[in-house]
């Protein structure tokens, strides 16, 4: 177990606190959550902290409609966590939001680790519908 110095305790439990009250997350605060990751390296509360920073800032930046942001919170998030589902269906929302179906289908299903597994197949319909202009009931 890694002590942390007390001004680092008090930041990682201000944000815990704000995710636990159902704030939204800025950026700033991700990159809070990321310098006390780097400053504790392996540690698995602080990893799990940044990944609920991160997709908690990232979604706050989709409702912005600030796509670039969104998708570069997330990936951060999996970087940290590459089965985390929250990262993962937040970046399929963007996608979805985008249009980018190719992009959607392949967040949904990775091929390491299929994390949404069955949700691609749902996504290929709607694809082809678009492409052709036509109903995915065709």
């Amino acid at each position: 177990v890694l002590m942390l110095a007390p001004a680092d305790r008090e930041q990682g439990a201000a944000l815990t606190e704000a995710l636990n009250a159902g704030q939204g997350m800025s950026a700033a605060q991700a990159a809070t959550a990321l310098l006390l990751l780097s400053r504790y390296p392996g540690d698995e509360g602080l990893t799990r902290l940044a990944e609920a920073v991160l997709v908690r800032a990232a979604d706050a930046e989709r409702r912005a409609r600030r796509y670039p942001g969104a998708v570069d919170l997330l990936r951060r998030a999996l970087q940290l966590t590459p089965a985390s589902r929250p990262a993962r269906l937040g970046l399929l929302n963007v996608r979805l939001e985008t249009g980018d179906w190719a992009t959607a289908e392949a967040v949904a299903a990775p091929e390491e680790e299929p994390v949404l597994k069955g949700t691609a197949p749902r996504l290929a319909p709607a694809e082809k519908a678009v492409a052709n202009e036509t109903g995915p009931w065709e």
